[in-house]
């Protein structure tokens, strides 16, 4: 008996991803569950026994050149432990990838899908009794596929940023593709589509006990903002800019708000603009700090929502080890809270392995939308000592008047007693930040002596 689409289909369920594993929450209930919970890490069955290359030694054989790789997801996942865990809440499948533009060849001046390679993917699935998740993958991140160039070539299949379509990037050793997903009226959805229908009809192909084997179908990470210099910081560091900002996304954003609003003096009211028509309104594109804006609605950057992560970390030697650090923030020298000192920094246990942990870093986010426009002082201090508070850094921000007046110093108040930090104390930052907006900051770091550390 053939595994039918429908049934293929209706078995689609939520999946998560964790720690490069999809979950699928399969129980009726956690305590006396009729069915255990699907640990189902990626399993690469492309490479290598479905690109006919040798398999690496020790962790198994493919059952032929160019056959199935189940013997190689078989051995991996047995070194991992038994496959139902004593206690039988836990069950050790694996997610089946399909690199859907991998699966693409040229035949002539087209692309059809390379079916053999197809087939042996699925033989996985009939010839391993384990259960799965199969994941259609075909996000920014390439697979090194022929096609890839091709259908970056051409602009309606990229994502569109202020300065224009998006091009190919690198993320460390992968190509970054900014794939657009503001419209499915392009080759790009077109070829997706070929390969998705071919793969799901070799699966329906199955014999219905091999159709039970799949437990989900996940598509993990297909919708994703890219953002220029990937590898850079993601949109964070760099000058703000990320997709989509095509036709199709501005029209979908227009379309919107007309439904949200019962008409532009609505939209109006709401925003404090002055948009003569739904057809008037862009995409908030520019940055208050360096481009001029037309109406204040324009400006956008990583904290046009509303608050501004302020993080840093912080190492002092203490005689009782497990001792809480608190770090004091102020606001032009009043009280803003206290901070513990408690998050996981391994890019400082990197650098500095011989502070025994990475549990040295914090982190508030100030709510800034009704500060005073001005600029307003910051300061940061070591406050788990009364006697000896310890003042570690003073950064700068300034909330910018709509009509992008040069901010001027607010007031401030004395702070507390302090004294300077020693070495390897500390470091402080902030962001860039917006909306009322945030201008300038003033970085202070300490205590960093083997390379540049991500604050």
């Amino acid at each position: 008996m053939m595994m039918s689409r429908s049934s293929l289909w209706a078995r689609v369920v939520v999946v998560a991803a964790l720690a490069g594993s999809a979950l699928w929450f399969g129980w009726a209930r956690f305590g006396s569950h009729t069915k255990p919970l699907l640990l189902a890490p990626m399993i690469n069955v492309l490479d290598p026994c479905n690109d006919m290359l040798e398999p690496p030694a020790g962790i198994g054989n493919c059952n032929r050149l160019g056959g199935s790789a189940a013997p190689l997801t078989e051995s991996t996942l047995s070194g991992l432990g038994p496959r139902i865990r004593p206690n039988g809440r836990f069950e050790l499948g694996y997610t089946m990838q399909f690199p859907l533009f991998r699966l693409l060849k040229q035949q002539g001046s087209d692309w059809v899908v390379d079916l053999p390679v197809i087939k042996r993917m699925v033989d996985t699935l009939h010839e391993d009794d384990r259960r799965a998740v199969v994941c259609f993958f075909s996000t920014h991140f390439g697979v090194d596929a022929p096609i890839e160039p091709v259908l970056a070539g051409d602009v309606r299949n990229l994502a569109v940023s202020p300065a224009g379509p998006m091009r190919r990037d690198r993320f460390y050793e992968h190509d970054i593709y900014p794939c657009t997903f503001a419209t499915t009226d392009d080759d790009l959805t077109r070829r997706r589509v070929q390969v998705i229908d071919a793969v799901v009809d070799e699966i329906c192909r199955l014999p219905q006990r091999d159709g039970d084997k799949i437990r989900g179908v996940t598509l993990l990470g297909e919708l994703h903002h890219p953002f220029p210099n990937f590898q850079g910081g993601m949109g964070c560091q760099e000058k703000y800019l990320v997709s989509d900002y095509s036709g199709a996304s501005t029209a979908g954003l227009r379309a919107f708000l007309v439904t949200r609003f019962d008409s532009v003096a609505s939209l109006n009211i709401a925003l404090g603009s002055d948009y003569p028509s739904f057809a008037a309104v862009d995409p908030p594109s520019k940055e208050i700090r360096t481009q001029p804006l037309t109406r204040y609605t324009e400006h956008i950057d990583s904290y046009a929502h509303g608050t501004l992560p302020i993080s840093g970390w912080l190492y002092a030697p203490t005689q009782q080890p497990a001792a809480l650090r608190w770090i004091r923030l102020y606001r032009n020298g009043n009280f803003v809270d206290r901070v513990p000192v408690n998050l996981s920094r391994q890019d400082v246990h990197e650098a500095h392995p011989e502070f025994g942990t990475a549990d040295v870093g914090w982190r508030f986010d100030l709510n800034f939308p009704a500060f005073a426009r001005g600029i307003h002082r910051l300061d940061t201090i070591l406050g788990d000592q009364p006697d000896r508070w310890v003042h570690l850094g003073t950064p700068y921000v300034s909330a910018m008047e709509r009509n992008q007046a040069t901010p001027i110093a607010l007031p401030q108040k004395d702070l507390p007693p302090t004294v300077a930090p020693g070495q390897r104390c500390g470091g402080l930052s902030t962001s860039r930040w917006t909306r009322r907006r945030i201008t300038s900051i003033r970085w202070y770091r300490c205590g960093i002596s083997s390379g540049r550390l991500r604050s």
